[in-house]
């Protein structure tokens, strides 16, 4: 039982920043984003959106339905058992034994952010972060900020 409550506190802390793992959570880290598909990576981004949805902050602009919830969860809890029972078992195995449940924070907090990456290099979205500047004026920020042709 001490395992999944480790598990579940790395799942909450997947995207946690300023984690500093050692050698062996290192090479997890490169194992997990080496052996990790695009479908993976999307499916742990899908995830997220899902967990991030809740918050009442931002649950207008995101409801997912309960059923879309459930599979993402379903996808990303067999997604976590492969990678960590198969595909990087004793990179998993080494960086517990040496650095503790810290070092699954880090390497799955590294896998989220290079999946967030790939998620943002999509044109689309990039496309859409950068509608952004339709509504700055840049020749105040330029003023403002000291910087620019003055």
């Amino acid at each position: 039982m001490r395992i999944l409550n480790i598990i579940a506190l790395m799942l909450l802390w997947v995207m946690a920043p300023g984690v500093q793992a050692g050698p062996d959570g290192d090479a997890l880290s490169n194992c997990l984003v080496q052996s990790s598909t695009e479908a993976d990576k999307l499916k742990l981004v899908k995830w997220m959106l899902t967990a991030m949805a809740l918050h009442p902050a931002v649950a207008e602009l995101a409801q997912v339905d309960a059923a879309v919830r459930a599979t993402a969860n379903q996808e990303m809890a067999d997604l976590l058992a492969n990678l960590l029972e198969l595909r990087c078992l004793e990179p998993a195995k080494a960086a517990l034994a040496s650095e503790g449940p810290l070092a699954l924070q880090a390497s799955f907090a590294m896998l989220g952010q290079v999946a967030a990456n790939e998620l943002f290099s999509n044109p689309d979205v990039a496309a859409g972060l950068g509608s952004l500047t339709s509504f700055l004026d840049s020749a105040e920020l330029e003023r403002t900020l000291g910087i620019g042709g003055n």
